[in-house]
């Protein structure tokens, strides 16, 4: 990897743990189904201007007809992530909205090793395993299955799948596109997302009536929608750029390895208590995949 992969990477990891933080802040302001569907068009939307005026400055403004298909499972496999995410963490149950959701680069991994063919080293294999370990025992408390119910566990998995899709697709697409030149892909996928959370949101308006938040509720989903689209729009630009690089295994091991390390280092200079033993725990799986991840690029 360059130096500028390395950085790439970074951006991927303190993204990837930003826009958990403020999911959780916005789902603690959402109430309902309608309320779910609308506030990610707060993200989603700008994200697709961005990207927009950057393929208008670039000149990439061109359509491409080979990018349809991964446009479309692109831009529902967004709105599908958000939406279920929100209704997950809006029922209470953040610790299995995190287990599941940080297993959505299984998918990539599955698909990447069928298409294009992405090989995975028995030692990332391992390093996913340990990986997953690691969530599994930062996030399970005692009683935490029971008390969740299975219409939040199951909009987690769609959550889960969707964000896993949308990493594969823009994967894909830059296996075709690898100079990031492809603005215009970008800015079609966030704005058919934008687009599917206003109509279904407007759509549950005239089914159910106007969602239930009070102006209290404006400020947090502005910043929270903010901050989101800016660590979403980092995050997956980080991950296309690292294709070629990086396959979807090591992206797995690596990126939730470094976010669980870093996000114990954060509360625990926040709340200034040492960590608890499951804790030092976690870390220890957590350098031990990134171990095996080292072995299999050395092998």
């Amino acid at each position: 990897m360059s130096f500028v992969d390395i950085l790439f990477l970074a951006v991927a990891v303190l993204t990837s743990g930003l826009s958990g933080m403020a999911y959780r802040t916005v789902s603690q302001h959402t109430s309902g189904y309608t309320a779910s569907a609308l506030v990610p068009a707060l993200w989603y939307l700008p994200l697709s201007l961005v990207f927009f005026l950057i393929a208008a400055i670039g000149g990439t403004l061109h359509p491409e007809a080979d990018a349809l298909p991964s446009v479309l499972c692109g831009g529902i496999s967004a709105f599908v992530c958000a939406f279920s995410l929100l209704e997950s963490m809006r029922r209470n149950s953040f610790a299995i909205a995190v287990i599941i959701v940080n297993l959505s680069f299984v998918f990539p991994v599955v698909f990447s090793a069928i298409y294009p063919g992405e090989p995975v080293g028995i030692f990332q294999l391992i390093g996913m395993l340990v990986a997953v370990a690691a969530i599994l025992l930062l996030n399970i408390k005692k009683g935490t299955a029971f008390r969740d119910s299975l219409s939040a566990i199951l909009f987690a998995v769609l959550s889960s799948l969707g964000n896993g899709l949308l990493d594969y697709a823009l994967k894909i697409r830059q296996y075709t596109v690898p100079d990031l030149s492809d603005g215009m892909f970008f800015a079609a996928v966030y704005g058919l997302a934008a687009l599917l959370s206003l109509l279904t949101g407007g759509l549950l308006v005239l089914l159910r009536g106007r969602p239930g938040m009070g102006s209290s509720d404006i400020r947090p989903l502005l910043i929270g929608g903010g901050l989101i689209a800016l660590s979403n729009g980092l995050c997956f630009f980080a991950l296309a750029r690292l294709t070629g690089a990086m396959n979807a295994a090591a992206e797995f091991t690596v990126i939730t390895a470094l976010t669980i390390v870093l996000s114990l280092a954060y509360e625990a200079v926040r709340s200034r208590k040492m960590p608890v033993p499951k804790e030092w725990a976690c870390v220890i799986l957590c350098a031990a995949a990134i171990v095996f991840q080292y072995l299999n690029l050395s092998g």
